[in-house]
């Protein structure tokens, strides 16, 4: 009997995120790419920001203001830290797992060890800097196209 593949599953994780217009287009990214959830660390932000303009609280699950994002990652899920460090794969060479879960740091801060060093991998955008919600458009949307290459190239 053949394995059964797994089902993806896309998490975003905003580790301490500041601007609440950031949050809610980072909502907006993850209803238009198909994202399966949402989570914030920190202060607890509401999803209604004018920049949600798709209102994605309505369809996929928002977690805000916890403790730890570690403990928002779906099962069996990887970890991928987004963040400038030397040791982190360019995004355009990166590989996306069926199942992962995507940390970006806040607007005013990086993830650092406590959040990196719990990671499978580290992937940085070789573009230089962004604010929060357009690396989080930029992150799902090479995965998304290197979906569609390889269904394009099955076919």
């Amino acid at each position: 009997m053949d394995e059964e593949l797994p089902r993806e599953v896309v998490g975003v994780g905003l580790d301490h995120p500041s601007n609440p217009i950031n949050v809610g287009a980072v909502l907006r990214a993850a209803g238009i790419y198909g994202a399966d959830l949402v989570a914030t660390s920190g202060r607890h932000h509401d999803p209604k920001a004018p920049t949600n303009t798709h209102r994605a609280e309505r369809e996929i699950p928002f977690l805000t203001g916890l403790e730890d994002l570690f403990d928002a990652v779906p099962y069996d899920c990887a970890p991928v830290a987004v963040e400038k460090r030397k040791e982190a794969v360019s995004l355009p060479l990166y590989e996306h797992p069926p199942r992962a879960f995507y940390i970006f740091g806040g607007e005013d801060r990086t993830l650092g060890p406590r959040i990196t060093d719990r990671c499978r991998d580290v992937v940085v955008i070789p573009a230089g800097i962004h604010n929060l919600a357009a690396a989080v458009n930029v992150v799902l949307y090479d995965r998304r196209a290197k979906q569609v290459r390889q269904m394009e190239g099955e076919v």
